[in-house]
């Protein structure tokens, strides 16, 4: 078994016993979705108001995977244990992604009701794709910010500038989508171009970051 399953397995298991970040992000997206169902919202906006959320609620709750370790003090007993950086860092982005999957087909299903509306399936698969671009890069930068004395307000401050491509690629796509149109093939090069450079940046210098 890949020694970075066992991280994912860690975390999901104290996830789940605790429920600290999952309840935190879902009544976030919970009480957001409530208030907009009230006002006089157009459906035209759902897209917008999904990835409002999706953004949000990752930067309320992902983070958490880096900064948990560090605060516990476990993270030191991960960079001495017989597992690469590169492997925890994997494995934070899992964790991640397993977490905002959750959230979001949480937000699937209570669209459908406050709003009546339905995504789709290529609606569906088009979201969890750009969600693991919002994942990487929201992963790979709080690992960044680790020994940052105000990390929790540093992250929006500095993800927001490089996540807001990312953001409009994601409305967009999926608007498209809604409308009918399947013509996205810009949007997901956009996408999968953040994926790879994040991606690469991250896996040259997450082990000198880690270990600083």
């Amino acid at each position: 078994m890949p020694k970075f399953i066992t991280i994912v397995r860690k975390d999901i298991i104290q996830e789940f016993r605790d429920k600290q970040t999952l309840n935190t992000m879902f009544l976030f997206s919970f009480l957001t979705v409530v208030i907009f169902s009230y006002s006089l919202f157009e459906v035209s906006f759902v897209p917008h108001l999904l990835w409002i959320i999706i953004l949000f609620a990752s930067l309320l709750g992902l983070s958490r995977a880096f900064f948990k370790e560090k605060e516990v003090g476990t993270l030191e007993g991960l960079l001495i244990s017989p597992i690469s950086p590169t492997s925890i860092l994997i494995a934070k982005i899992i964790y991640n992604f397993i977490l905002i999957l959750i959230i979001e087909f949480s937000l699937f299903i209570l669209f459908l009701i406050f709003f009546e509306v339905n995504f789709g399936i290529y609606g569906f698969l088009f979201t969890l794709y750009a969600t693991l671009g919002f994942v990487v890069v929201i992963s790979v930068f709080s690992s960044f910010l680790l020994n940052s004395k105000a990390k929790s307000m540093m992250l929006p401050v500095i993800s927001m500038p490089i996540i807001f491509p990312l953001l409009l690629a994601s409305i967009s796509g999926l608007r498209k989508i809604m409308d009918g149109n399947l013509d996205i093939l810009s949007e997901i090069k956009l996408i999968t171009s953040y994926i790879g450079i994040v991606s690469v940046i991250s896996m040259l210098t997450f082990e000198y970051v880690i270990e600083d």
